[in-house]
This record gives C-alpha cells, structure tokens and sequence, in this order.
C-alpha cells in the first residue's frame, strides 16, 4: 500500500522536516510513504476563499480509488494498535492507496471531509501542521511496527 500525505502548509522548518524524512524513511520498510507538500500555496486574506483553494489542491491530488485519512482535531480518538488494525484492514481490502490530509490553519474545506473514508484526531491538543505530520508519520511507523510485532511500540 502506498501513504500519501498530503499537508496544505508550505515550506517546513528544516529540522522538523529531517525528523520527519526519517520516520517515512522507516515506513518505506513497510510500504511507500510519500510527503506532498502545496509549495504553490497561494497567499489569500479570505478565510472562505483560502478554505476552498486548499481544498481545490487537496482533491487534485486525490482519486476516486484512494482512501482518504483526514486528520481533524474533531476526529474520532484512536490508539496506536487500533491505527494498526486499520492499516491492516485497509491493506486486507486491496487498497492500493492511502490518503492522509493534514488541512490548514482554518480547516478543511466541506468537501475534503465529505470525501473522507475516517476521520481521526491526533490529540485534544492544536498542533503545529509540521508537528501534526511528524507525529502522523511516526504514528504509520509504529503501527508498522505493531502489525509486524518488532519491538518498537511498548504497551
């Protein structure tokens, strides 16, 4: 299965994005995990108007076929084995692949929720978008890991 992570911010800070490159250098043991980046982010006062040009970029980089992730801080609270069973049941499904939305600053547009197969929080409290993909890419890992029974996750 292949992970695509898609994050509307723009340039990330160079530590973090190490940090980062590192964790889905780890889930590509496992299977493909590509970060995607709206480096053409356009600068758009509107609130409204910067909603639906994030989503206009976000369902570009979509296909019918991807299941989509959302990552929403109204999401549904998951552990790391219950994201490993998800994976799992994703993969067990024959998705080929696998659509992570870290959304901006004001949210996603209604579309990009509409289209989402889960949407999933990863803490009750507001992240960083760079520290919400560290964490998300991390999280992929370990679940990896879980499905794999190394000795990474501790329970």
């Amino acid at each position: 299965m292949k992970h695509k992570i898609l994050s509307v911010t723009g340039h990330p800070d160079a530590q973090v994005l190490q940090l980062t490159n590192h964790y889905a250098e780890r889930v590509n043991h496992y299977a493909s995990c590509v970060l995607v980046d709206n480096k053409s982010r356009k600068k758009i006062s509107e609130r409204d108007k910067l909603i639906a040009s994030e989503g206009d970029w976000l369902l570009e980089n979509i296909v019918s076929a991807d299941i989509v992730l959302l990552l929403d801080e109204k999401g549904k609270h998951i552990t790391s084995p219950q994201l490993a069973q998800l994976l799992q049941n994703l993969q067990n499904s024959g998705t080929r692949t696998c659509i992570s939305i870290i959304g901006g600053a004001f949210g996603v547009d209604k579309r990009i929720k509409e289209r989402a197969n889960h949407t999933i929080t990863l803490s009750a409290f507001t992240l960083p978008h760079q520290l919400a993909r560290l964490i998300w890419v991390e999280q992929l890992y370990r679940a990896y890991t879980i499905l794999h029974n190394e000795k990474y996750h501790h329970i």
